[in-house]
């Protein structure tokens, strides 16, 4: 799944005001549909974790990073087949940690995910 994900990411750029945008287009193909659910597809949350997680490697330039903890999730509404999902992100130290914040949205619905994890 991380390869899919990974596939469809968009480059990484940074703002000045010093957050990271990236997006991602869940195409009708993208594997994590599968049995997610049949006839009403939807993208796994685990999916958008797993999102989060990679451009955190990407951010910070090292691939070994991991999840260690998930600090806070809020799923609002689904993601859809052939959505393109924008994350807008943010990353700090703490506590010895990487600690990312992603908000998550689309140009039709705003809020569609709030993630906050801690990498290491």
């Amino acid at each position: 799944m991380q390869e899919a994900l990974f596939r469809r990411l968009s480059p990484v750029t940074r703002r000045d005001d010093g957050t990271y945008e990236a997006s991602l287009i869940f195409d009708r193909d993208f594997p994590g549909f599968d049995g997610h659910f049949p006839g009403n597809p939807i993208v796994p949350g685990v999916c958008e974790l797993s999102a989060v997680e990679i451009l955190a490697q990407i951010i910070a330039d090292d691939e070994n990073l991991k999840t260690c903890a998930i600090l806070h999730t809020k799923f609002r509404a689904p993601l859809l087949p052939d959505d393109r999902a924008d994350f807008t992100l943010t990353m700090n130290q703490q506590d010895g940690q990487l600690v990312v914040s992603a908000n998550i949205s689309t140009s039709q619905t705003p809020n569609i995910a709030k993630i906050k994890l801690a990498l290491a």
